[in-house]
């Protein structure tokens, strides 16, 4: 999270949300026009959505796949010889690993969220267009 909020700061997310959400919305956007769009803005919350969790997948899958391969070394090793401890081992070393994974891939996942803030404002300011376009 806190990774993600400095991305946000980075890309000027913030400058973005005040200077073309609220002020845009302000003036072009009143809450009849979007009664009147129900249909268009169910169906692209839907599909944010669906984007969203598709994204998230695909940031996590780094980390998740190697952490997999780390319980499952972990699991041949504790089969392999049962006198280690490995429960003491084990959440250290999925720990080590995990911070390892994230800072070798942190450079690539950097560009990854930048552009999933930037999509996310070209689809707000798509929806107050159309909103806009309803209104005129």
């Amino acid at each position: 999270n806190t990774i993600g909020m400095f991305v946000f700061i980075a890309v000027d997310g913030f400058q973005k949300i005040f200077l073309y959400g609220i002020m845009g919305s302000f003036r072009t956007v009143r809450a009849v026009d979007f009664a009147a769009e129900r249909e268009y803005i169910f169906g692209i919350t839907l599909r944010s959505l669906g984007s969203l969790f598709e994204q998230s997948l695909i940031l996590s899958f780094p980390i998740l796949g190697t952490l997999l391969m780390v319980s499952l070394t972990m699991g041949l090793l504790a089969k392999a010889a049962p006198q280690m401890n490995l429960l003491m081992m084990g959440f250290p070393v999925a720990i080590f690993v995990a911070f390892f994974i994230l800072y070798i891939t942190l450079p690539f996942l950097m560009e990854t969220f930048g552009s999933i803030i930037d999509t996310g404002f070209t689809l707000i300011l798509r929806l107050l267009d159309r909103a806009k376009g309803a209104a005129g």
